[in-house]
């Protein structure tokens, strides 16, 4: 494909967290649940094979954000700081605006996912960030014995509650200015993001930072002893303020009952992997996806970010890059109930959105256990994001004159059963891995490139058809200057759940060839036996559902098994740099 758009196009970079590629914008599946994605993957310029640098978020995103692997600058624990460049910052140095509507918990300014954004909103909860500063760090510090607090997992854990509660503070500030009027205030809030005692959670927020500034290492000692028992914590869980949740909420359990009554308690079963043979649910993972709830209190919906992201492209004259990170098929939110119908910039949307469920989930109750074996709550959740983004598209394309190029894609996949996801972390299923990737504009010709490649090479193709310079920090390449095979392997690597900790893990490398994929993870011993995690030979076993024996791994392993020692060794350089921030 040889196209430039030029300079000036404004872009809709759309990520849909957890979308993989054999569901959204892939006809196998009948119905889909993304007929409208479908049709745009059809008539672009799309990338077939391409595969994530990690899984979950935080592993994936520096991968697709900075074109750099999750582990080198000293890794994700530190976010995106330290890398040359992001993705919006060549937009922003030529003049554009750049504006972001993200969803999750890994996309903040914590993380420094703000970078070269003029405008950033996180519309995550109050009650989420703390959940997730929680469940992901201090769970891991609280279980994670110390010889001292000159230890390394200690000074790992101090140094991130030194960041997280001056960050904590200028969100809640920043939420604020959105609810209240003047400046930077939104004009659709939610009430679950936005219905909050925002200055009691502020005074509670400095509170700690003072404490902290008093006794940094008693502090810190507190937080990982008294866990789950913060009063800090608790005391901040307390400053939300529900005002008007429970009428928002009346709907919703409304449109879930009726959902629950038409799938039934014995037959959770869906089309997002009824192509994968060799895999069926357990009663566990069954009982599992019946009880999930369809909504998800800490993350807003597709709807309400469409909604605010449309009033914004509507307002401007100049050229823009937008970047929306959505989270309803990873969270099972799928309900613009946020804002209310009076207000809601697409009119009928609700209705829309309730019938096209229901219709769905008649569907998914007509069909047969043995003909189908997936989570229906997962393609309710893509579904939801198909729909909205028709409407939020249709009327972007009516208000502006020149039309903006979409890029559509995914952090990362999605588990075909919970048992592979390794509690959402440590696994490399292509399942998780592979992510749909299509270029959308009327100049765009319908085009694949089938050849092997990474997210990292996303950015850089997005800037190729533009026609701007690739940032010289940039990891990928654009896929014209690949040949038709692509690269010869991809990476995926992470530390493992929880925190990067050196002592007490060791990193994971995921190497993948289009035939063949390792997973590695070095040993005091540097014994094959050990090292070697798991090996598949992808022609014979596409699912990943044996891996091979260790006496069976023939040569064609060894450039993967020797790329894999390479890539330790570097990783074990970068996070060396870990505390020089």
């Amino acid at each position: 494909m040889d196209i430039k758009l030029g300079k000036d196009t404004s872009v809709l970079f759309i990520t849909v967290d957890a979308a993989r590629a054999d569901v959204m914008g892939n006809n196998s599946g009948s119905p889909s649940p993304t007929p409208f994605i479908n049709n745009l993957f059809e008539n672009n310029f799309t990338l077939d094979s391409c595969f994530s640098t990690g899984y979950p978020t935080q592993f994936a995103l520096p991968g697709l954000i900075t074109s750099t692997l999750p582990l080198d600058y000293g890794g994700y624990d530190k976010g995106i700081y330290t890398r040359p460049s992001s993705i919006s910052e060549p937009f922003e140095q030529h003049g554009m605006d750049t504006i972001a509507f993200v969803n999750g918990f890994a996309p903040n300014s914590l993380f420094g996912y703000d970078r070269g954004f003029q405008r950033f909103h996180h519309f995550n909860s109050l009650a989420s960030i703390l959940g997730s500063f929680m469940n992901i760090y201090t769970k891991y510090y609280a279980e994670r014995e110390f010889s001292s607090s000159k230890s390394s997992g200690f000074s790992s854990y101090k140094e991130f509650v030194k960041r997280f509660f001056p960050f904590l503070r200028k969100w809640c500030e920043k939420r604020k200015r959105e609810t209240d009027e003047g400046d930077g205030k939104l004009p659709f809030l939610s009430p679950r993001l936005h219905d909050i005692n925002w200055e009691r959670a502020i005074s509670v927020i400095e509170a700690a930072i003072e404490e902290y500034e008093e006794k940094q290492d008693q502090f810190v000692r507190d937080l990982i002893k008294d866990y789950p028992e913060i009063d800090a914590i608790e005391s901040l869980r307390d400053a939300e303020n529900w005002n008007g949740i429970d009428l928002a909420f009346s709907r919703i359990r409304r449109l879930e009952f009726q959902a629950l009554k038409m799938i039934g308690g014995t037959n959770p079963y869906f089309v997002s992997v009824a192509k994968n043979e060799g895999l069926k649910p357990s009663l566990k993972e069954i009982k599992s996806w019946a009880e999930a709830p369809l909504i998800s209190p800490g993350s807003s919906s597709c709807g309400y970010i469409f909604a605010n992201l449309f009033n914004y492209i509507q307002d401007t004259e100049n050229s823009f890059f937008a970047w929306t990170h959505l989270i309803d098929a990873h969270s099972n939110n799928y309900f613009s109930w946020e804002i209310s119908d009076s207000s809601c910039p697409f009119p009928h949307m609700s209705n829309t959105l309730e019938r096209e469920l229901l219709s769905h989930l008649r569907y998914m109750r007509s069909m047969r256990p043995w003909q189908l074996n997936g989570s229906p709550k997962y393609d309710l959740g893509l579904r939801t994001i198909d729909l909205n983004l028709e409407n939020f598209l249709n009327r972007v394309y009516e208000s502006m004159d020149n039309p903006p190029l979409v890029v559509i894609t995914a952090d990362h996949g999605h588990e075909v059963l919970p048992s592979r996801s390794g509690h959402h972390a440590t696994h490399f299923y292509d399942e998780l891995l592979h992510i749909p990737v299509a270029f959308v504009h009327p100049s765009m010709p319908s085009e694949s490139f089938e050849g092997l490649c990474s997210s990292m090479d996303i950015a850089p193709t997005l800037f190729d058809i533009l026609g701007f310079n690739i940032p010289s920090g940039f990891q990928g390449t654009p896929v014209s200057q690949l040949s038709k095979k692509g690269r010869e392997y991809i990476i995926a690597e992470d530390y493992g759940r929880g925190p990067i900790d050196p002592v007490k893990k060791s990193p994971n490398v995921c190497i993948r060839s289009a035939e063949r994929k390792i997973v590695y993870s070095p040993t005091e011993s540097s014994d094959l036996d050990t090292e070697i995690k798991s090996a598949y030979n992808l022609d014979s076993d596409p699912m990943e559902l044996e891996s091979i024996d260790i006496d069976d791994i023939n040569k064609r392993f060894d450039i993967l098994v020797d790329r894999a020692r390479t890539r330790c060794k570097e990783i074990e350089e970068s996070i060396a740099t870990r505390h020089e921030l």
